[in-house]
């Protein structure tokens, strides 16, 4: 096992690219440990992540209106269904108002 003999020239044109490759990675490491850098990736991740939420919560929003305006058409048409979905909804809105009153009575001695 016999290994070629390096030149000067070699060994220096290897340091060099080895010097080369260090000073990019040292400054990389330097960009991505920089305090300003840092605040502003998690800056980009949470506004990516808020329009990510609130595009979810358009979304569902849009779907709870449609799936509404279904129950109260169905409801005018007088399906059993759909009133009782009203009915109910009524009943516990107005448990609800009952009982926020009630706790605010409560409170108030």
């Amino acid at each position: 096992m016999s290994e070629k003999k390096r030149t000067p020239a070699e060994i220096e044109a290897e340091l060099e690219a080895m010097r080369a490759k260090m000073t990019v990675d040292i400054d990389e490491l330097t960009d991505r440990l920089n305090p300003q850098a840092q605040i502003e990736s998690a800056k980009k991740t949470l506004v990516d992540f808020s329009e990510t939420v609130a595009g979810q919560a358009r979304g569902l929003a849009g779907d709870i209106s449609n799936q509404a305006r279904g129950v109260a058409d169905d409801a005018s048409k007088g399906e059993p269904a759909a009133l009782g979905i009203i009915a109910g909804l009524t009943t516990a809105t107005v448990g609800a108002v009952a009982l926020l009153v009630t706790r605010k009575r409560h409170r108030r001695r």
